[in-house]
């Protein structure tokens, strides 16, 4: 999958539209453009419709597919803080098809350790999920807005030199379609429980060194409909609405 996020990108310089942002130096600045499907709808008794903004998570990996740190990550997913049906203990519910290839990619290490997580993880058997005050938390987890918004990060001075591949995930629970249908049989492929269309994965080069550098995450597969494994699966066959959740994501780098 590296390989083929490095040759997609080939020659590629970024986005069309250069940033104008005010900037601290060593950051880099990732704006989500909004598609027109960023926000679903939940509706109850065929009366009442809710506004839900996407799960996304946002981390670097090395070229080599190695985890490096996890950008931003909303607070749901992390904490695994999901809205329980009357029947359900909050403490019990999880839902691994929201990001699954974060969920099992995180965990490998690198300069963001499995151990500075638990924050977040301790969280997930608990019928009590803020993650206020926490530092660690502050700092890499936040509620979706209902609009397109920016993010930016402060490298840490452990990070290398070099070149990474940025990775993006998103997804709408509840997002059915005509082939990701809801009720499937747990035999079939494409069960997905709750998630409806799978998690979309998007990536893309970014060089992190003296000069400055911009790059448009393009969609290059998806996750594992029910969230059993943390693989990028290739091609978008299938996929509709989620498509459309993100009309960009781009990343400018300030040296």
């Amino acid at each position: 999958m590296i390989a083929m996020v490095l040759s997609v990108f080939t020659g590629c310089d970024g986005a069309d539209h250069p940033i104008d942002h005010p900037r601290q130096p060593g950051t880099v600045l990732i704006t989500f453009h909004e598609g027109r499907n960023w926000l679903s709808y939940l509706t109850f008794f065929r009366v009442f419709k809710r506004a839900k903004p996407p799960q996304i998570a946002l981390w670097l990996e090395e070229p080599d597919g190695t985890f490096v740190v996890t950008l931003y990550v909303t607070r749901r997913t992390a904490a695994q803080d999901w809205r329980p049906m009357p029947s359900e203990n909050k403490g019990e519910i999880r839902r691994p098809s929201a990001l699954p290839i974060w969920t099992y990619t995180h965990v490998r290490g690198g300069i963001q350790p499995i151990e500075s997580c638990s924050a977040c993880h301790d969280r997930h058997r608990s019928a009590v999920k803020s993650t206020e005050g926490d530092p660690f938390l502050d700092s890499i987890t936040g509620a979706t807005p209902e609009t397109g918004f920016e993010r930016e990060w402060k490298i840490p001075p452990e990070l290398k030199t070099g070149t990474y591949i940025l990775c993006a995930e998103i997804n709408h629970s509840f997002d059915y379609n005509d082939t990701y249908r809801k009720d499937l049989p747990a035999e079939d492929p494409l069960e997905n429980g709750v998630n409806g269309q799978p998690s979309l994965f998007l990536a893309g080069p970014i060089a992190l060194g003296k000069t400055a550098s911009r790059v448009v995450l393009r969609p290059l597969g998806h996750g594992h409909p029910a969230g059993n494994d943390g693989r990028v699966y290739e091609g978008l066959e299938g996929m509709t609405t989620a498509l459309s959740i993100v009309r960009t994501i781009e990343a400018d780098y300030h040296p």
